[in-house]
């Protein structure tokens, strides 16, 4: 005699199941979708930006670099994409200097803020910040460079200016007075005194 099994039921949770399942692909693709539209959004922000934009991951390769860079360095981002920080072909202080802050990053998870003079003789505002995991965990590094040279001229002739005042300043007015007195008048205002 032959068995009878009702399958209904299995049927049924095979049927919801496929459902789910084309539901999460169709989901999955809607988000790859924004994904994708958010990252040419980026590049396509970062690619017109006047601001120098790079990325490095975790072992220190720069993974991203704009058009910004080479105005601002003189070297092209195909130069400097793919390339552990310590290879840079930048001023070896400056490979340190910037080895160390990167680190810094990563370790800490705190953006920090360091001022520059670029090979290509402009000063460099940067603005080193970590991007996160979902986790918490600090999965890269972004840096973003300003070219402040026009400010740093400027705050150098204010400083020259301000220390050109306090030489004039520090000259005593008294003094001063006596000798043009003294000049135009000759011995004769010599034998009177001026007391301050």
């Amino acid at each position: 005699e032959g068995t009878v099994e009702d399958i209904t039921e299995r049927k049924i949770a095979e049927s919801e199941l496929e459902k789910y399942r084309i539901h999460l692909e169709e989901l999955v693709e809607e988000r790859t979708k924004q994904l994708t539209i958010s990252e040419e959004r980026f590049r396509q922000l970062a690619e017109l930006s006047e601001d120098s934009i790079t990325r490095y991951d975790k072992n220190f390769i720069c993974i991203y670099a704009n058009p910004a860079i080479k105005k601002q360095t003189g070297i092209s981002p195909e130069d400097i994409v793919g390339k552990h920080i310590l290879q840079l072909p930048i001023h070896k202080d400056y490979q340190q200097e910037s080895f160390s802050n990167i680190k810094t990053v990563f370790e800490k998870g705190e953006k920090i803020r360091v001022e520059f003079l670029s090979d290509a003789g402009l000063w460099i505002d940067a603005v080193i910040i970590p991007e996160f995991d979902k986790s918490g965990n600090v999965q890269t590094i972004l840096s973003f460079g300003r070219d402040v040279t026009e400010r740093k001229r400027i705050e150098e002739s204010i400083h020259k200016m301000l220390q050109k005042e306090k030489e004039i300043n520090e000259i005593k007015p008294d003094n001063v007075l006596i000798d043009v007195l003294e000049n135009f008048y000759g011995q004769q205002f010599a034998k009177y005194k001026i007391i301050p």
